[in-house]
């Protein structure tokens, strides 16, 4: 006959619930330093946080304080769990410019045979025409380096004009 009362093993499988950890996004002003990365969590069940996960939550953006770019990838990675299917979601870093006011001419200058600078050098811009000798108008260009934006919103170069006058 078919029936049995031998002892059956039968396996089964709790499957790991899916858990989404997101990146939040960022702003910050070129050459700040990195803020402080946060994320949130979807898809923990019966009350359960972040304190049941394992591994150390990690961070990696490629920002570089010196090297301008707008817009980096908030990459979250490291959390691991035994009940949980994590997927990591990017945020975005948002990298704003640093703003600087267009440089100006300097004021009452008069020949004295020696070479003057008529528009100082600054932060944030490269210059050029921006010295002579003798007497006259000049025009000096300002060039914004990356990562820099002029007041009032212009990235454009920038003429300044300036003179040294006649001597008495």
């Amino acid at each position: 006959s078919g029936d049995s009362t031998e002892a059956k093993n039968i396996s089964w499988n709790i499957a790991k619930k899916a858990l989404t950890v997101t990146a939040g996004d960022k702003t910050i002003t070129f050459g700040d330093d990195e803020p402080d990365y946060t994320v949130s969590y979807e898809g923990f069940v019966g009350g359960e946080t972040e304190t049941v996960l394992g591994g150390t939550l990690a961070f990696t953006t490629g920002y570089v304080k010196t090297s301008y770019v707008s817009e980096l990838g908030i990459v979250p990675s490291g959390l691991t769990s035994t009940n949980y299917a994590i997927t990591f979601e990017n945020g975005t870093l948002t990298v704003n410019k640093i703003i600087i006011s267009v440089p100006v001419a300097v004021d009452n200058l008069v020949y004295n045979g020696s070479v003057q600078t008529g528009v100082t050098e600054g932060t944030g811009y490269t210059i050029t025409g921006n010295t002579g000798t003798g007497a006259g108008d000049y025009i000096a260009t300002a060039t914004l380096e990356n990562g820099y934006i002029w007041s009032g919103d212009s990235t454009e170069a920038k003429n300044i004009s300036w003179n040294i006058a006649k001597k008495a």
